[in-house]
């Protein structure tokens, strides 16, 4: 991952995901309900992200990245945060379903190519 490189938030429905990193240094985090873990993750650092949990990695560097991914499951499907602003739904219905104003909610949408 060049610098500057980013995952995106994202979910495995279907997989644990245990990141192996092995040259550079980059950030990795998870998110849960109530609490968020962000690490720095160095040469020979792992970091296990549990099934399901919202999570990324990011290179504030200078330096490229080299790191894998494994997962428990051959298939670990994906579920990306941006996937909520880029679909059809109705921006009202959108609104009147989150903690999110109408204005805030066509901002985003537009923003990630979304509709409606």
């Amino acid at each position: 991952m060049d610098s500057g490189g980013f995952v995106p938030m994202h979910t495995h429905r279907g997989a644990t995901e245990l990141i192996i990193m092995v040259q550079g240094q980059m950030i990795a985090g998870f998110l849960t309900h109530d609490a968020s873990y962000v690490k720095t993750l160095n040469p020979r650092d792992l970091m296990f992200v549990p099934r399901g949990q919202m999570h990324f990695v990011a290179n504030y560097g200078k330096d490229q990245v080299v790191a894998f991914a494994a997962f428990s499951s051959s298939n670990p499907g994906v579920h990306s945060f941006n996937d909520i602003f880029s679909n059809d739904l109705s921006s009202d219905i959108f609104a009147q379903t989150t903690f999110l104003d109408l204005e805030q909610v066509k901002n985003l949408k537009a923003h990630f190519h979304g509709s409606s």
